[in-house]
């Protein structure tokens, strides 16, 4: 039998790699709500990124977000301060800053719908959100009940918005277990519970909150359609937008200028016009106001739309203005200035500042410094001196404290530390003036002990 030397010839295979997309560093978890009034928020989003990770939001900021923000800037740990961390949501650097983090970490281009960067050009930033958390019970109740996914609302964290949308009932702001104020964002941060206690914040009872008033259920209506067109804010949130809406209200307030229209709504002229000219962007609150009381939609009224107002809520209305300080006029400007005469002719142990002076004769200080110069430099120049002299006695007092301090240590053979010493005299934080360290680095010479 003879063996073949012939080889045999297989199908060759063509191996090509499949493509493999680029994976995200961070689950791209869906945000909640988008499109609707109650969209999340971004620190929401964060908080629930952390769960889905199974790490404390503190220690995924640390490691992930902080090496990636383009800046060194402070916000880099303002996202687990306390009264601060709320402005993630709002329209200015920390938002953006954050927002460009996670987007780059998951991926997702929505997230700029959990803030109110889309805003920016209309919405000024202060007086915009909450320096703490607020929540309604209610809603987490609900959600917890309903199998839901736990989480906060933008809508919450917005400063004008007193009561819930949903429940129609006034938010919360204090643990009802341990009655501390809560940050928007903490290191432990963890939907729906508290991050100083750690308690569960929902609760059922509907009696227990007291119920919202027309103006919040008003507010709560505008905020939402505000967060439902966020979408379409690209286009029409610009500034110019705002003057355009002023005159329009000026136009249809049957007012007599801008003098009448101001007495209609409540604010001074000059904020009006500043407002009408474009010179200043009004406050959030200021925009709720005036689109409530001329009958128009706050989103019409950012927007710049056409709109036609209604004004018969003038009187009325639940909307309580600060009442106005009549403060800077003086009745009579000879009885001010014999009463700022006899305050630089008595000699007392405590003079008064000039703003305690200003509260005495009744008006403001501005207006007593303009109108009688020469007698408030006096009255100035003598409570600074009184100021710079009760300090020098304080800081005089402090040193013979420290001496004291040290040799009553060197007595029991403690070494007289800047530490033990801060603990036998009244108030450790004198240290921080030189003098007093002086004081310490002095006395310990004294005994011969090495600096």
């Amino acid at each position: 039998m003879q063996s073949s030397n012939k080889l045999t010839i297989y199908d060759s295979w063509i191996i090509n790699y499949p493509t493999i997309s680029t994976r995200s560093r961070l689950f791209p978890i869906e945000p909640i709500g988008l499109g609707t009034p109650y969209v999340e928020s971004l620190t929401s989003y964060l908080t629930r990124l952390a769960e889905a990770h199974k790490v404390l939001v503190g220690d995924l900021v640390a490691k992930e977000i902080k090496t990636i923000v383009p800046k060194k800037y402070k916000s880099k740990d303002l996202f687990c301060t306390k009264h601060k961390s709320g402005t993630a949501n709002s329209t200015g650097k920390v938002a953006k800053y954050l927002l460009s983090a996670l987007s780059s970490l998951t991926f997702r281009q929505d997230l700029k719908f959990l803030t109110l960067t889309q805003w920016s050009q209309v919405l000024p930033q202060r007086n915009l959100i909450h320096p703490t958390k607020n929540w309604c019970p209610l809603c987490y109740q609900e959600q917890y009940q309903n199998n839901r996914i736990i989480y906060d609302p933008l809508i919450w964290f917005l400063k004008p918005l007193e009561a819930c949308p949903v429940h129609k009932i006034k938010l919360q702001s204090k643990c009802p277990h341990c009655g501390e104020s809560l940050p928007s964002l903490a290191r432990n941060s963890q939907s729906g519970y508290c991050s100083n206690c750690e308690q569960w914040l929902g609760q059922n009872n509907r009696n227990d909150f007291p119920a919202g008033s027309e103006w919040d259920l008003s507010v709560a209506k505008n905020v939402g359609e505000l967060l439902v067109n966020a979408v379409r804010v690209v286009e029409i949130a610009k500034r110019e937008n705002i003057s355009k809406s002023f005159q329009r209200c000026l136009d249809q307030a049957n007012a007599d200028g801008i003098r009448s229209f101001t007495k209609l709504v409540g604010f001074k002229k000059n904020q009006v016009w500043e407002w009408t000219n474009g010179k200043v962007i009004p406050e959030f609150t200021v925009s709720l106001k005036i689109s409530y009381l001329m009958g128009v939609s706050l989103f019409d009224f950012l927007s710049g739309a056409e709109f036609q107002c209604l004004n018969y809520r003038y009187r009325n209305s639940p909307i309580k203005h600060k009442k106005s300080n009549n403060n800077n006029k003086i009745i009579d400007l000879e009885l001010a200035e014999q009463k700022l005469l006899k305050i630089l002719s008595d000699s007392p142990e405590n003079p008064c500042s000039m703003s305690e002076v200003a509260k005495q004769i009744g008006c403001h200080r501005r207006t007593l410094t303009r109108r009688f110069p020469k007698l408030t430099h006096q009255i100035s120049a003598r409570y600074q001196q009184y100021k710079q002299e009760t300090h020098a006695r304080k800081i005089k007092e402090y040193c013979q404290e420290v001496e004291k301090a040290v040799m009553e240590l060197n007595q029991k053979g403690i070494y007289p530390s800047e530490v033990n010493v801060s603990k036998l005299i009244s108030k450790p934080g004198s240290f921080r003036e030189k003098e007093v360290r002086d004081a310490l680095r002095k006395a310990r010479q004294k005994l011969g002990m090495r600096q």
